[in-house]
């Protein structure tokens, strides 16, 4: 593309020069032909010679004419040759050599002025950007190689700017990031100070209070260790250290297993959990760990806000090269306009569906990011009928030679 383009201005600067010259040579001829027609290129010789000519003339009217005109030219030419030293035809050469070089100027400044000018433009445009004003844009005026410079130009500062905004976000999301997991590990991390302390100075206590506040500082330990556990996963996904182990899973089985495990906590908050699956088995291509912690958030999820529907669903629709798994709750409806940031990192929302402080609000953040790194896609919807999650991941059919077809 570069060659083209360095040929193509090329091209056009030699055309640009020939019609230059072809100006310059055409206004020097008509020059030329003008003094040829007025007879100022008459020689001294020459005219001598028509004198003798005319002198041997019968006609003596005719003969005195041509001799007053010679005296003429003759006179003429003296004056010129005292005043510039030269005769009259070097005096033509080096008008008519002057008079081409500036038509050549002024044909060739007119033909590459358009050229010039957008030249300073796009120079223009460049400096701005280097001084840091990315925003700034270069017209593409037309359809050469200078256009095609400008649009490189625009697209490099677009490219720039874009690094500029990630740039700013990732500064913003780390704030952010310090901000809430200072708040979020500073709630548990009180609580388990304040009952070691009350355990430490209080030897009056009863065994079972005793009991009660080890078994509070337990729980706002393994608080504790989840929300750690969350920020570095965030962090891995965030910044693609979290390693891919992609091997051949079957997703069925996957969720019979994540059901069963989940029993207790289904029955300890009074839930009925129902697998309806469409088929007895569906291999797909997955790092089973990490698909376990997206099923693992989506049912704690679902237990923790559908509580009080009595019943979670886990439903399959199996196709070719897709499955669908969708893990329904019967809870209080999510407002509208809270889906689209459902999956945002540090959203919260608590049981009555609004924003909440509890939790880092990573979980669905996560679970996305893990099922987008599996060709896969996740969505919410909510309404009376139920909110119900739904995940969509490629088959082990769907993938040729390791990727997604």
């Amino acid at each position: 593309m570069k060659v083209k383009l360095t040929e193509s201005f090329r091209i056009r600067i030699m055309l640009y020069t020939c019609i230059s010259l072809l100006a310059a040579v055409l206004v020097d001829m008509a020059v030329l032909l003008f003094c040829i027609r007025s007879r100022i290129l008459v020689s001294d010789y020459g005219l001598n010679e028509k004198i003798n000519l005319h002198a041997h003339s019968s006609n003596y009217m005719i003969n005195n004419q041509i001799h007053a005109s010679t005296k003429s030219m003759l006179g003429e030419s003296d004056i010129f040759y005292r005043i510039f030293g030269v005769g009259i035809k070097v005096q033509l050469i080096i008008v008519l050599i002057i008079l081409a070089l500036i038509i050549f100027l002024m044909v060739f400044f007119l033909l590459t002025h358009r050229v010039m000018a957008y030249m300073m433009n796009i120079l223009q445009g460049a400096c701005t950007m280097a001084d840091g004003d990315f925003s700034h844009r270069i017209d593409v005026r037309y359809h050469d190689e200078f256009s095609s410079i400008a649009d490189s130009i625009n697209r490099m500062a677009d490219t720039v700017e874009a690094m500029k905004q990630k740039e700013q976000e990732a500064e913003e999301t780390k704030n952010e990031l310090i901000t809430n997991v200072a708040h979020d590990l500073r709630t548990p991390l009180t609580s388990i100070i304040g009952y070691i302390d009350i355990v430490n100075n209080m030897p009056d206590l009863s065994e079972k209070q005793r009991s009660e506040y080890l078994k509070i500082t337990w729980e706002k330990a393994r608080k504790l260790e989840k929300l750690i556990n969350e920020l570095f996963s965030f962090t891995k996904i965030s910044y693609g250290g979290m390693p891919m182990r992609m091997e051949k899973i079957d997703v069925i089985k996957l969720l019979e297993q994540e059901a069963d495990e989940l029993y207790p906590t289904f029955k300890e908050n009074e839930l009925e959990c129902l697998l309806e699956t469409d088929a007895d088995s569906c291999m797909i291509m997955a790092d089973g760990e990490q698909l376990v912690r997206v099923f693992d958030n989506l049912l704690g999820n679902a237990i923790k806000y559908g509580r009080y529907g009595k019943m979670i669903r886990i439903r399959t629709l199996t196709e070719n090269t897709q499955i669908q798994i969708q893990i329904v709750n019967y809870g209080s409806v999510i407002p509208a306009e809270n889906l689209p940031f459902l999956f945002e990192k540090f959203y919260k929302v608590d049981a009555s569906r609004q924003p909440s402080s509890e939790g880092t609000g990573l979980g669905l953040a996560i679970a996305k990011s893990i099922v987008e790194s599996h060709g896969g896609s996740i969505s919410v919807r909510s309404s009376f009928e139920g909110t119900v999650f739904e995940v969509v991941l490629p088959t082990a059919g769907a993938y040729q030679n390791g990727v997604v077809a």
